[in-house]
């Protein structure tokens, strides 16, 4: 029996599978509770629906689904194939930032990942035929366009596609529709489900998102099609975070930011991490001359914007600044997503 035709495992070589993938990912412990659980449906067919928290460790499941995949395989089809097919996941990401992280993260699995949301190069071409990459990452319109039509067809003759995941789902509602006199942002998320016609039958499909309302749940299921899925479902409620919205008609940033000033200039690298959240690059912009402004040199070094017009080398510096608990980024003043 071959996976790429059938899911029909038992629990034990699925649990064999995740045992697996979990000692490639270096979880010593094993998945958490609710990643077993979607992990054990994805490959019994079922298409998931997967709300988590952001931190929870949805990534994890398109991290380890190839390699499971190529364990459940190889069992299955015995030591005499000497040239079976190698899984890959597909994963659809909105922002490149956040595909580079993660082609990091294949890497340190000891793997290979590749970004084609740049549009297909020949060491990409390259890396697909020779079967070098397990995950490949797209933006949605790299795969409704000839980049995509051209990975599809290299992607028939060695490999699989063991699942098509669309990670910060929610774009599909609030990126895809178009709302009165408002043009969808970015319409290709509404046109993901027509990416399900270029897999193989059976290929699950999972949504992923930290955060859904009913209605925006309901809209992400429709659009890409979701059947006989599995909802896994984790409050995001978490008590280490504040959220406060503030609303105001001056630009008086020094007194409404009073306290966040105050906070870096007394403790430094001790002082609270704050994201600032502006609707536009401009009040980003202003928001941090007024900290920059206000603060000793010896401080500067603990604010930073993060936009669209950011450098890339400054945006990954921030990134991994901001993993850290100790990163020396403490107030980070950015542009909503989707705004700039």
């Amino acid at each position: 029996m071959s996976v790429d035709s059938s899911r029909c495992f038992s629990d034990d070589e699925i649990a064999e599978a995740l045992k697996y993938g979990a000692t490639k990912l270096g979880l010593h412990d094993g998945f958490r509770s609710q990643q077993a659980d979607a992990l054990r449906a994805f490959f019994r067919g079922h298409d998931l629906f997967v709300s988590l928290p952001t931190g929870f460790g949805k990534s994890v499941l398109f991290q380890a689904a190839p390699f499971c995949s190529d364990y459940l395989r190889k069992n299955a089809d015995g030591p005499g194939v000497s040239d079976p097919l190698k899984a890959i996941a597909l994963i659809v990401m909105p922002l490149k930032s956040l595909i580079s992280d993660q082609i990091h993260k294949v890497e340190s699995f000891g793997s290979f990942g590749v970004d084609i949301s740049g549009g297909m190069t020949d060491v990409i071409r390259e890396g697909i035929s020779s079967a070098k990459y397990s995950h490949i990452f797209a933006s949605p319109e790299s795969l409704l366009d000839e980049d995509g039509r051209e990975m599809f067809t290299l992607l028939k003759n060695r490999h699989w596609i063991c699942g098509f995941f669309i990670d910060e789902s929610h774009c599909v509602s609030k990126w895809g529709s178009s709302s009165g006199d408002t043009k969808a942002f970015r319409s290709a998320y509404s046109k993901l489900g027509e990416i399900r016609s270029k897999l193989r039958s059976g290929v699950p499909a999972v949504a992923l998102t930290a955060t859904a309302t009913r209605e925006v749940r309901h809209a992400i299921i429709d659009s890409l099609g979701l059947r006989n899925f599995l909802w896994v479902n984790e409050s995001p409620d978490k008590a280490n975070i504040k959220h406060i919205v503030m609303k105001s008609s001056s630009k008086d940033y020094d007194n409404i930011f009073r306290h966040v000033i105050d906070g870096v200039r007394d403790k430094g690298l001790f002082c609270e991490r704050t994201i600032i959240y502006c609707q536009s690059r401009k009040t980003c912009s202003e928001v941090y001359a007024t900290f920059i402004a206000l603060l000793p040199k010896d401080r500067h070094a603990y604010i930073n914007m993060y936009h669209t017009n950011t450098e890339n080398d400054v945006q990954e510096k921030i990134i991994q600044s901001m993993a850290s608990p100790d990163g020396e980024v403490r107030v980070l003043i950015a542009t909503v997503v989707g705004e700039g």
